[in-house]
Order: structure tokens, then sequence, then C-alpha cells
């Protein structure tokens, strides 16, 4: 072994049967160290991916009711000025059901019906 341009000879006086069974205790702690540390990087590795994904799957839930909640604003105009439209329209309108019955009248259709039924 050498250190700072010194030169050491290591002289062990032991059985070598205690040298091995010292180096496969080492071995093994190496081992249960490396076991440990991959353990704690598989799991880590785990929770990060999974964290990820919860991520991108509240966004896409953000995204969806955005434009889930866009669209309703869309259909609420529309409906505003259908009605608009219908309500203000000088021809008479009407929808019937399957029986005939009226299911909708416009105000310019409910006054030509009063002012002729009354007449």
């Amino acid at each position: 072994m050498e250190f700072e341009s010194v030169s050491w000879v290591v002289v062990v006086n032991s059985a070598h049967d205690d040298m091995m069974a010292y180096t496969r205790k080492d071995l093994k702690g190496h081992f249960v160290l490396l076991g440990i540390v991959s353990l704690a990087f598989i799991v880590s590795s785990v929770f990060i991916i999974r964290n990820y994904r919860m991520i991108v799957k509240a966004e896409e839930e953000a995204k969806h009711w955005r434009e889930k909640r866009s669209l309703e604003e869309k259909i609420r105009q529309s409906e505003i000025l259908y009605r608009t439209i219908v309500e203000t329209a000088h021809d008479l309108i009407w929808i019937l059901d399957d029986d005939g019955r009226f299911t909708f009248a416009n105000k310019r259709l409910k006054l030509f019906l009063i002012i002729r039924f009354q007449s």
C-alpha cells in the first residue's frame, strides 16, 4: 500500500478463514446497503411518477371543466339570441307536439289568437 510516496506493507496475523468471514460479512453489508438504496430509488421513482400522473390528470380535468363552462356559456348566449329573435319576430311562430297540441307560441301568435277569437 502506498501513501504520499511511502510504501507500507500490511501483515495480517489471522487465519485465512477469519479473513474470508470478515470479507463475506463486509460484502453482505454492502449488498444490503445497495439493496436499501435501490429500493429507496424505486419507491421514490414510483411516487414521483404517481405525482406527475396526478398533476397531468388534474390539469386535464381543469381543462375539461373550462371547456364545459365555455360551451355552457355559448349555449346560454345562443338561447338568449334565439329567444330574442323568436319573441321579436313579426312572423307567427309555433311548435306542435305529435298530438297537435301547441307546445310553443311566440308573442305575435298569442296576440293574433287573442285578437282573432275576441272578434
